[in-house]
């Protein structure tokens, strides 16, 4: 006869391979934060929300710098050296600022391990693209791939699109529709996947691409290029428009690997 641990044991494992949820966020390249509309006058909190994910165990230094602002405008970053500083919106326009992150214990670091981009603006700004990767456990090479998180912050309605950006060498990876919020995504090889999302508003402005990365190995679950790796999904948190965003995990044990980059923005050792 089995034990009721015995069969306590099966359930969660059929529980872990069956409600596994990935939420992705940009990390090849430059991930995109919380982008607010604002009017002149403005006090406007610069959030990275969303935008890159990280591992608790490596502390990060801020550094924000801006890409553009407005030609007449001489507004300043409060702070550049903080997660969240503020400043004040002083001519109509568009302002893009960029959040460097930097290994708090290399002072001497010149590269950043994430880097996002934060648009505030008084008119139309780029929507939000927000990717999430869902287990398939009928079919262990099929995987849905999601993108109804995304958004745009005027309320523009919004089209998509999904790309293979690089898979292992002869793999055939096909997307059932690369133009739905919702679709399939089937491959057939071990290795390495990246899978691309960008969605553009009404207007033809369209978002910072959204990198979705996973491994598979019919040996047993191998590492993808997750920053954050705990075992386990954490509930998302809000960032100020309504839109939740989780932060990604890789997950083991299902004989499969799926990694996965993440969307948090929870750092250690950092000023908010």
């Amino acid at each position: 006869m089995y034990s009721a641990g015995f069969f306590g044991r099966i359930a969660a494992v059929f529980a872990f391979v069956f409600l596994l949820i990935f939420s992705v966020s940009a990390q090849a390249g430059e991930g995109a934060g919380a982008p607010v509309v604002a009017g002149i006058g403005q006090r406007v909190q610069l959030d990275p929300t969303g935008g890159f994910s990280s591992d608790g165990n490596i502390p990060l230094r801020p550094v924000w710098s801006w890409v553009s602002r407005p030609a007449t405008s001489v507004a300043e970053i409060n702070d550049p050296t903080v997660l969240r500083p503020l400043f004040t919106v002083d001519v109509d326009g568009t302002y893009i600022a960029r959040l460097d992150l930097y290994d708090a214990g290399d002072p001497a670091a010149t590269a950043p391990l994430h880097s996002v981009l934060v648009e505030v603006g008084t008119g139309n700004l780029a929507p939000v693209a927000r990717g999430v990767i869902r287990n398939t456990p009928e079919a262990q090479t099929s995987l849905t791939l999601d993108a109804t998180q995304s958004y745009d912050v005027n309320g523009d309605a919004l089209s998509y699109s999904w790309s293979v950006e690089s898979a292992p060498a002869g793999a055939s990876v096909t997307i059932a529709d690369a133009t739905a919020p919702l679709s399939n995504l089937q491959f057939d090889l071990d290795g390495n996947y990246v899978i691309a999302l960008t969605v553009q508003d009404e207007n033809g402005v369209a978002s910072q691409p959204t990198h979705l990365r996973f491994s598979y190995n019919t040996g047993g679950a191998t590492g993808g290029d997750d920053d954050d790796e705990d075992g386990h999904e954490d509930d998302g948190h809000e960032d100020g428009h309504g839109h939740e965003h989780g932060n990604g995990h890789e997950h083991h044990g299902n004989g499969h690997g799926y990694g996965h980059d993440g969307g948090d923005d929870q750092c250690s050792s950092m000023s908010q």
